[in-house]
């Protein structure tokens, strides 16, 4: 059957901050849920925080607050701490200097219990973010941070997860054991490594050289066996090096001298041309067209009339004309025309490889004139200089 009215089950002079949770009291109500400071139940021992929700009607008007207790037992059993650690306690307090045991809740393993007196301990900060806590018999070490409860809450309470201060010992001088015992693992093993790589490698390097030492004799020289015939093949190869280098030198004065004949072979071929002939020859020659200096080409590189037909594609009859015109029109007469042309040819080759120009002279004012600057203005095709001509 639903209650017909309200009933006040607690005595509002226990309850903390009464007046002040209703005089603050709003809406939303989930926002302004909140938690009271650590106090006793009436007629009990129990430990406890209310948890309050105000009552507020359509109007905003505040009728009063409603909630729950979560005591010592509640809280000891619904956060029963998942650590390895038996001899561990998470406590609940409020946010004041110190941490006062008695007014805070507890919670312990679920296989294990830590005994923390009903007494307010001192705390001293450690490394790493511990603290340690400090009571008239015991000493803990823990970690402390604050704990917003309720939305509506103005000040925080604290969650101090709490060990032994010898259990921490305990832990910390295994820890520093098991990095000695580390380290000193790898010590050994880098030890052995060294070891076996001495003996395998160092120590035989090092026979070695006490061997090729005791060869050497009275005068310690090293002497290495295995090295002879290593060094051998570099004398020999010294020595092909060197016979290659007097080869060399020997090939270049004979390209030197081969040069030299050449030149004079060609002077006394120029010489033996006379020089209105040569002249005539270079000045027909530039007027010929490109057909024309092909055939001349192939007729000096001794290629046949009919392979010559064949890459022209023209017939053999048309071949032969082609060279009675071109004797014709580069002023070639007489015997042997072909040795006659050859000789010109190559003369007027050498002199464009040696100068670097056309040796063949123009139509023109300028016909004649030297390019050398060696030569003088005075000087014509008539004198046959080394000079050649530009058109």
């Amino acid at each position: 059957m639903p209650h017909r009215k309200w009933a006040q089950e607690f005595d509002l002079s226990e309850f903390p901050g009464f007046a002040e949770h209703l005089k603050t009291a709003s809406v939303p109500i989930e926002r302004d849920c909140r938690t009271t400071s650590l106090l006793t139940l009436p007629d009990t021992s129990e430990r406890a925080i209310l948890l309050t929700v105000p009552m507020l009607g359509v109007d905003g008007t505040v009728y009063g607050l409603c909630g729950f207790a979560v005591n010592q037992t509640y809280f000891s059993s619904h956060h029963v701490q998942p650590s390895g650690i038996n001899r561990l306690a998470c406590i609940l307090s409020d946010s004041a200097a110190g941490l006062d045991i008695s007014k805070g809740l507890l919670a312990y393993p679920a296989n294990g219990f830590c005994f923390v007196p009903d007494e307010l301990l001192t705390e001293k900060p450690l490394q790493e973010g511990l603290t340690s806590y400090t009571g008239a018999e015991l000493s803990f070490v823990g970690l402390s941070r604050p704990f917003m409860a309720a939305d509506g809450d103005v000040e925080p309470h604290i969650l101090t997860v709490l060990i032994p201060k010898s259990d921490y010992a305990n832990l910390l001088l295994k820890s520093r054991l098991e990095i000695g015992g580390l380290l000193m693992l790898l010590v050994f093993f880098g030890g052995a490594c060294c070891l076996f790589y001495t003996r395998r490698y160092f120590r035989p390097i090092l026979e070695d050289i006490d061997h090729v030492t005791e060869i050497g004799g009275d005068e310690g020289q090293p002497f290495f066996e295995e090295l002879l015939p290593l060094s051998t093949k570099l004398r020999d190869h010294e020595q092909t090096i060197t016979d290659l280098e007097t080869e060399k030198q020997d090939l270049q004065g004979q390209m030197e001298q081969v040069e030299a004949n050449a030149k004079r072979l060609a002077q006394k071929r120029k010489d033996e041309i006379d020089p209105e002939e040569y002249h005539v020859f270079l000045s027909s020659y530039q007027k010929l067209g490109a057909e024309s200096r092909a055939v001349i080409d192939a007729m000096v590189d001794g290629v046949s009339a009919q392979v010559l037909a064949e890459q022209l594609g023209k017939k053999m009859s048309t071949v032969y004309s082609y060279r009675r015109d071109i004797y014709e029109k580069v002023g070639i007469q007489g015997e042997n025309k072909l040795q006659q042309l050859r000789v010109r040819v190559s003369l007027m080759r050498r002199e464009q490889t040696e100068y670097g120009g056309s040796p063949a002279p123009s139509n023109g004012e300028n016909a004649g004139q030297a390019v050398n600057p060696n030569c003088s203005r005075a000087e014509s095709v008539n004198t046959f200089s080394p000079c050649f001509y530009i058109s």
